[in-house]
């Protein structure tokens, strides 16, 4: 039998432990104290018995634990493999924290393109003790398959990239040391949102000052002198890379620069060494965003789940 107890720490020593990228980007101290303000407090946590076993990080908003509290998925981290009973027992130690916080805890964990034992004991621990909230569809490119791009691709979005192929796109990427093309890319993305009335929940300063942890990629597509697409990835975990933002803007869509874009995309990814590009969920509170499943479809990408569960905090 396991006995171990949770214990609220500082960054510094959570990142002793955990330092960036041991599971993902997501759950570093490095990443949640850049959204501290997206946030009313945040909490880092080690499980232990005679030595660290498991780490969580949360924000407290609208009056509970979450877990992510500004980002995709969360989850717990681990630097070993870690038994299903000991994360039976993490996850009932994080209920009765929960009780502290006076608030039930919201988990979402990473859809199963990162691959992680941890992940699979968590959600089947979390079913037994909480209950599934949402399930949300998230989609994936496999960069093994961009070799066989045209193949793998719908008839019509097929002849739409076939049509892009036909005009001069010029594309160019870099990382935020590049700073004049990450804020071209940005004003992009910003124009994309004003034209489709979606938020843009990041400032340029912001994106640059994540890019920093996050290894970002900022790809910028023009035709003569306008920009027309951009896209933005970020280095998440070992292998994957997950796009952020990505969108043209108003006045070119004859031009078809978003099936360009992706093909441009995967491309990028490949030459970084990827395995796999998080396109992201197309679907919002378990409920699906039917063009953007279409769309991410057409181009050849795969779907998964994405699990968020709900601890009720033990009163």
């Amino acid at each position: 039998s396991i006995t171990m107890i949770i214990e609220r720490v500082e960054p510094d020593e959570f990142r002793n432990f955990f330092p960036l990228g041991c599971s993902h980007l997501y759950n570093s101290a490095e990443f949640s104290e850049l959204n501290a303000q997206r946030c009313e407090e945040l909490h880092f946590l080690l499980f232990r018995d005679s030595r660290v076993r498991l780490g969580f990080t949360a924000g407290v908003r609208d009056g509970g634990l979450f877990s992510p509290f500004s980002a995709p998925f969360g989850g717990f981290c681990s630097n070993s493999r870690q038994s299903v009973e000991c994360v039976d027992e993490a996850v009932g130690l994080l209920a009765a924290y929960g009780s502290a916080c006076d608030g039930d805890i919201r988990i979402t964990l990473p859809p199963p393109i990162y691959s992680s034992d941890l992940d699979v004991k968590t959600s089947g621990a979390l079913f037994r003790a909480g209950h599934l909230e949402c399930a949300d569809l998230n989609y994936h490119y496999d960069i093994a398959k961009f070799d066989d791009f045209e193949s793998n691709m719908a008839s019509r979005a097929r002849n739409k990239f076939r049509e892009s192929m036909r005009h001069d796109f010029m594309v160019r990427w870099s990382g935020i040391g590049d700073v004049d093309l990450a804020r071209r890319c940005y004003e992009v993305i910003a124009a994309n949102r004003r034209w489709k009335g979606y938020p843009l929940r990041m400032s340029f300063g912001q994106v640059a000052a994540t890019a920093v942890v996050a290894r970002s990629v900022f790809v910028v597509m023009s035709l003569g002198d306008d920009d027309v697409a951009a896209a933005l990835i970020q280095m998440v975990a070992p292998g994957v890379g997950q796009l952020v933002y990505w969108g043209d803007v108003p006045g070119f869509s004859d031009v078809r620069p978003m099936n360009r874009l992706a093909f441009e995309t995967f491309a990028i990814c490949r030459e970084k060494g990827l395995r796999v590009l998080d396109l992201g969920p197309s679907s919002e509170g378990g409920v699906p965003s039917y063009g953007l499943c279409g769309f991410k479809e057409s181009i050849g990408c795969d779907v998964s789940l994405k699990h968020t569960f709900r601890l009720r905090s033990v009163k």
